[in-house]
């Protein structure tokens, strides 16, 4: 049971659901319970969704998908079942991901993977365990698969943005199978 309840998007006035409901609702068919716990303070998941676009608009180097990647290490290895659901089904349904390959990423076993995803993988990884570990072959794997330092810090702050959630998720208490969605697929 979560420490918050879920808020319902029908108690907000016309002009915040338009504006914080109606768009996700109308792209996803959804409500997730993390937009339920951000609607206690509208105006709190309004800046999270401008910050949240900024940072998983595709670039020319860190795709969606990677940036995906990249989440669902990080909320393994911070141990966040409703991140690793969430963005396990994102990354599979929306992005083409295979199965056994979100599975490795949520076991670390990253040695199958292609090396884009390897370097990103390893990265995510060691920003959730210690990010005072990051070390120079960090970067240096991820310069040899084409990131630059523009790159790097944009990759960064996608997992950082993960992280951050997921505090606010273990934090909350909010457990996937609330979802009202089959995620058992992705439940780690």
């Amino acid at each position: 049971m979560p420490h918050l309840p879920y808020r319902d998007p029908d108690e907000l006035d016309a002009t915040q659901r338009r504006r914080l409901i109606d768009p996700w609702q109308d792209r996803f068919g959804y409500v997730s319970l993390f937009r339920r716990v951000l609607l206690h303070d509208p105006e709190t998941l309004a800046s999270w969704d401008r910050y949240y676009r900024g940072v998983m608009t595709d670039s020319d180097v860190v795709s969606g998908r990677l940036k995906e990647i990249a989440f669902v290490v990080a909320a393994a290895v911070d141990e966040c079942p409703y991140c690793v659901a969430n963005h396990g089904e994102w990354l599979v349904e929306e992005h083409g991901y295979p199965m056994d390959r979100f599975e490795a990423l949520v076991a670390g076993e990253f040695e199958r993977l292609e090396d884009r995803e390897r370097a990103v993988a390893a990265v995510a990884a060691q920003l959730a365990r210690d990010p005072a570990g990051v070390t120079e072959s960090h970067l240096q794997a991820l310069r040899d698969v084409g990131f630059d330092d523009a790159a790097v810090v944009e990759l960064f702050v996608a997992i950082c943005s993960l992280l951050s959630a997921s505090a606010l998720m273990q934090g909350l208490a909010v457990d996937p199978g609330d979802a009202g969605r089959d995620l058992s697929r992705y439940d780690r």
